[in-house]
């Protein structure tokens, strides 16, 4: 459960910073076009990928 939990906060927090320099723009009813977890993610996974 702890892997789970620390790959969770690390897609967070990588969505967090990767907001902060290209942010995503919100839809017309508000919400984000993509979550901040699914944009860590993607970007942890191409990291991953390219090693």
């Amino acid at each position: 459960m702890v892997p789970l939990s620390l790959a969770f906060v690390w897609a967070f927090r990588t969505g967090l910073v990767l907001h902060r320099v290209r942010p995503v723009k919100p839809k017309k009813h508000g919400r984000l076009g993509q979550s901040l977890f699914r944009a860590g993610l993607d970007l942890l996974t191409l990291w991953a990928l390219a090693l």
